[in-house]
């Protein structure tokens, strides 16, 4: 409905605090978005319109996103109905609760832990990717100082490190 694009670029969120449920999915920070049409907040299984939501959205991701554009997010809020007042609008899209600031933590949290989830297999996915470029440099090396018949340390190196890239 929302697009591959929107989809392929999406991590999970997950997040309880003081009885209040957060889980959906965020976007990507280097998938940011031109406006904020792409974030969508659902309580209690109601779609809603919630300014301490994208706020708290929005802060989970400074310093992460590039100026001027906003996150995305599909995100269910689940909580006590009587912790709510859904008649502020005619059409009951906006939403008041009764303790913003409890609902603003919980957004924030399970959205900074989905970052911050995301960032850690990042790095392990890079770390891997330069340990496997320093074999794979090694090994060439190797060949190279094979053909001249010197043996370096780099090849031992490279062996040492293809039999440990084999066992991960």
């Amino acid at each position: 409905v929302l697009g591959r694009d929107y989809a392929e670029n999406l991590m999970e969120a997950e997040y309880t605090y003081s009885g209040i449920k957060v889980s959906g999915f965020v976007s990507d920070p280097m998938h940011g978005r031109k406006s904020r049409i792409y974030q969508h907040f659902f309580v209690n299984g109601r779609y809603v319109k919630s300014k301490v939501g994208a706020f708290a959205l929005e802060e989970a991701y400074k310093n992460s996103i590039m100026v001027g554009k906003f996150p995305a997010c599909v995100l269910c809020i689940e909580m006590d109905a009587d912790r709510t007042d859904v008649n502020v609008h005619p059409a009951k899209t906006e939403i008041r609760f009764t303790d913003e600031r409890e609902v603003y933590d919980a957004i924030y949290f399970a959205v900074k832990t989905a970052l911050s989830s995301n960032a850690s297999i990042a790095r392990i996915a890079h770390k891997q990717d330069m340990q496997k470029q320093e074999v794979l440099k090694a090994i060439q090396q190797s060949v190279f100082n094979e053909g001249t018949g010197k043996q370096t340390a780099v090849s031992g190196f490279a062996s040492a490190n293809t039999n440990k890239l084999r066992s991960e």
